[in-house]
């Protein structure tokens, strides 16, 4: 037997294998692509030619209060919208402060204070110096909110079209998430599904790859995952949660600045960078430690970095260690389908326990404050994890490892920004389906999916002429895959050559421990339901930011695609044995190589009649591709048995989804008041069904066995028209508490609410939950009270989802005891934050699911009850 050493050696070699073989067929696809790209941002530089020199100015103003008095240690930061450069300072005594040395151009200035709600102003600078009228502030907690994805450049969420919800450092740290996923809960318009490490994000009644989701603006979706909600979905669970600084969702189409898999929206996990000391050596950590009694364990993280003026590093660590969890109690009438996936005397969920770890590490070099270089790599790893099911579903591993790189170039005169990076991630999952039906039947099926996807992202932002900022830019990703697959099946009474339930379950228990015999046993019955394949996409696009007036912003962007994947020779992917050639389209591997050309637009205005308001309105064309999963994905002969009635092929002619996204809205912010209320209508044309359905005119076709069931044979079809549409609003409301009662607090009343409605045009009945899991209303209700130094605080949150009444005729949500029923939970936290210049301390303390209700989350037909009560706290030491 081959020793471990030995193993990891030829694992290493496998993976340098694949990923040289990767970037060499990476670089061949792209060569074309990179000329292009080059070209076309040359040509966008070129119409600065000729500007005029680099002009810079000075900025002075003045911070007052209410009364007129002077704030002094205000902090004022101005931020260039163009290139996205800041230059802050503190306020003096007497309130002035002086900004020198800025680049000509139009900024956003923030001014913050404690104890007062932020307040913020657009200038244009374009004069050696400027004055501005003094800046008041007034007593409350209303911050400002910024965001990089809805414009690929930081900008303040009031200034943007689009429908973004942004969760910033202080709030990860008070709302103690489990994993990544559990972040998107309490916003509007998202939903999550399941549990634990398998978590995953609904936005607007659309999942898995219809949500791109992505760490640091970087792809986390790769052409392998399914789109089907059952048991798949985007692995959010792969995030360190431990090392974001924010998250930020961006509700609607997103295509024409991410391309494809952005329908519902955009979620993008910022992780925190490492930043360069003022002077001298710097050495910095952070502690963050978090606990729950439900499911006892806790997440043990911390990091420690290093810093000079022209470097900074940062390595992290953190460990998961959880045990199973129990749900709530008692049992209502119409959860009965819950009840078989835990034990209801102790009502623990059984294979809920999981562990994992995480590492980061990064580094930055900085050429000069406004030019560094990037470069990362980080690892995830989940241990066993068991799915609940009434079958037994086992993640046995589950693991992503990525490295990237970038570099970042600002104040260049009429270019105002220039950005490149690249990435490269490669992923391991195994998993296994049990069947027990003993004593007649055992069989377990081993699957290990190997997918890797890369990408290249080039953007220039320009300032062609004084009222516009135009972005520019080019991308490439290409995604591949490789499964592996075997079934081992015993059965009684015994085929010749065939194993007993025992055999088959001996077998089964020796392959999770002897990687050889698991080897061994791959080569000898290799079987593939996916074929090995690639999918692959260049694209050039362009964005024009338009301010004509102080009361007026136009944003419009045009994106070009180019897509193909294709199916490689895999001689374990036997479809082409099963259906006759020219059946339902399939001709042999040419009929699965495919290409198309995508052209996806936005347009958007906002209009801002006093500063605190916003009418926003955007119209956006929204585009997915089909995936690997979607175009080759079948059922091979060795899932065909005497009984088998049908098979699924490839459809060779599947078309892409599009979709026309509305949003119509306003957006507030005073110091007392800041809230959104937005419309959404999407009508989508070609959405891909998550099962098969029977090729039209298409006779069954014999079994391969003798004296087997004809088969009916099925293909993905695109399903028509659908619509989707609904309100979503956000509130938060900060009063100052008079000084008798208690000093200088606040009390918050926050919340928001999403209601959404689905309908199949074309049947003219509500759409399906199995296809488009859609939560009819989500509302978030709560109240704050902190101090005004934020020291002390305490919230309380409350989550009501509705029951899903609107139901299909036939749908499988329609039966007793299915998984649509609405509920309410609710969560209590406090905490207290100490922080001092060169230390910091945070305790946040909790309980949640106080009323230990008992419910699942809405269409989780296959998924475990949700956590009962669990009593929580989080920690975070930092030193510097």
């Amino acid at each position: 037997m081959t020793s471990g050493g030995g193993n990891r050696r030829r694992n290493r070699q496998e993976r340098f294998k694949m990923t040289s073989n990767w970037l060499f067929a990476a670089w061949r696809a792209a060569r074309p692509a990179v000329r292009a790209a080059l070209m076309w941002i040359l040509m966008w530089m070129m119409i600065s030619v000729g500007a005029q020199a680099d002009e810079r100015g000075t900025l002075t103003g003045k911070v007052v209060n209410a009364q007129g008095a002077p704030v002094a240690e205000a902090s004022v930061l101005a931020r260039n919208l163009a290139s996205g450069a800041t230059r802050a300072i503190l306020t003096a005594a007497d309130g002035t402060f002086t900004l020198s040395d800025l680049p000509y151009g139009a900024y956003q200035m923030q001014v913050a204070c404690s104890g007062f709600s932020d307040a913020t102003l657009e200038f244009r600078l374009n004069a050696p110096s400027l004055a501005l009228d003094p800046v008041t502030l007034a007593p409350g907690m209303i911050r400002e909110v910024v965001t990089v994805t809805a414009s690929r450049a930081v900008r303040d969420a009031m200034t943007t079209p689009e429908a973004v919800s942004v969760v910033t450092e202080r709030q990860l740290q008070e709302r103690l998430p489990g994993t990544a996923a559990d972040i998107l809960r309490d916003l509007p318009g998202a939903y999550t599904q399941s549990q634990g490490f398998l978590t995953r994000p609904i936005i607007r009644g659309l999942e898995g790859n219809r949500v791109l989701v992505l760490v640091d603006g970087e792809r986390l979706n790769h052409g392998r995952t399914p789109t089907s909600h059952v048991g798949n979905g985007v692995e959010t669970g792969l995030v360190d949660v431990g090392s974001l600084q924010a998250v930020e969702v961006m509700r609607g189409a997103g295509s024409v600045l991410y391309g494809t898999e952005a329908l519902g929206g955009t979620i993008n996990f910022i992780t925190r960078p490492p930043a360069p000391a003022d002077a001298g050596v710097r050495v910095s950590g952070v502690f963050d430690p978090f606990f729950t009694a439900n499911g006892p364990g806790g997440r043990y993280g911390g990091s420690l970095s290093l810093s000079a003026r022209r470097f900074a590093a940062r390595v992290r660590q953190s460990f998961e260690n959880f045990s199973d969890y129990a749900a709530g109690g008692p049992v209502e009438a119409g959860y009965a389908s819950a009840v078989p996936q835990f034990d209801p005397a102790t009502r623990l969920v059984t294979g809920s326990a999981y562990r994992g770890n995480a590492t980061r590490a990064e580094g930055r070099f900085f050429f000069s404050e406004q030019a560094f270089a990037r470069s990362s790599y980080e690892r995830f790893q989940a241990a066993p994890y068991q799915y609940p099911l009434q079958s037994t579903f086992n993640f046995l591993l589950n693991r992503r490892d990525k490295v990237n790189f970038g570099f970042v170039a600002r104040e260049l005169g009429r270019v105002a920004s220039v950005q490149a990076s690249g990435y490269y991630q490669w992923q391991a999952r195994r998993d296994q389906v049990v069947v027990r039906a003993l004593p007649a039947l055992f069989q377990v099926s081993d699957r290990q999916i190997n997918p890797t996807t890369g990408g290249l992202d080039a953007q220039v932002v320009l300032m062609p002429f004084r009222k516009h900022v135009v972005t520019v830019g080019a991308s490439f990703f290409r995604d591949a895959s490789a499964d592996d697959r075997i079934v081992i099946r015993g059965a009684l009474p015994t085929p010749p050559g065939g194993l007993t339930p025992a055999q088959a379950q001996a077998q089964a228990d020796r392959i999770r421990a002897d990687g050889d015999f698991l080897r061994a046993l791959r080569n000898s019955q290799p079987r593939r339901d996916t074929p090995n394949a690639t999918f692959q996409d260049f694209a050039l696009f362009v964005q024009d930011e338009f301010i004509p007036s102080r009361y007026v912003r136009l944003v419009g962007g045009l994106r070009v695609d180019r897509y193909s994947s294709r199916a490689l020779d895999t001689p374990s992917y036997d479809i082409f044995n099963v259906v006759p050639p020219g059946a339902a389209g399939i001709n042999g591997l040419e009929s699965l190589r495919h290409a198309n050309v995508a052209v996806t637009g936005s347009g958007g205005i906002v209009f801002n009649p006093i500063q605190s308001v916003s009418l926003v309105a955007r119209l956006a064309r929204s585009y997915r591709e089909p995936n690997i999963f979607d175009r080759y994905n079948a059922g091979a002969s060795h899932g065909i048995s005497l009984t088998t009635r049908s098979v699924t092929v490839p459809n060779p002619d599947l078309k892409p989804e599009t979709g026309v996204n509305l949003d119509i809205g306003a957006k507030v912010r005073f110091t007392r008041l800041s809230g959104s209320l937005t419309y959404f209508r999407s009508n989508y044309d070609n959405f891909i069904g998550n099962f098969g359905a029977p090729v039209p005119g298409l006779a069954p076709i014999p079994n391969p066995l003798p004296g087997g069931a004809p088969l009916t044979v099925l293909q993905r079809q695109n399903l028509g028209k659908i619509r989707i549409q609904g309100v979503e609003a956000e509130l938060e409301a900060p009063f100052r508490l008079p000084e008798e009662f208690l000093r200088s607090s606040f009390f918050t009343l926050l919340g928001n609410v999403g209601v959404t409605r689905g309908d199949d045009i074309r049947a003219n009945q509500p759409v399906d939950p199995f296809n488009f899991p859609i939560v009819p209303v989500k509302a978030i209700l709560g109240a704050r009270w902190n101090s005004a130094t934020n020291r002390y605080w305490m919230e309380y949150r409350s989550r009501i989802v509705t029951t899903q009444r609107r139901l299909p005729p036939g749908s499988l949500y329609a039966q007793p005891g299915t998984a649509r029923l609405g509920f309410a939970v609710h969560d209590l936290r406090g905490g207290v934050n100490f922080d001092r210049e060169r230390y910091g301390v945070a305790v946040t303390l909790g309980v949640e699911n106080a009323g230990n209700r008992f419910y699942q989350d809405l269409f989780s037909l296959f998924d475990a009850p949700a956590r009962g009560r669990a009593f929580v706290a989080g920690l975070r030491l930092r030193f510097f």
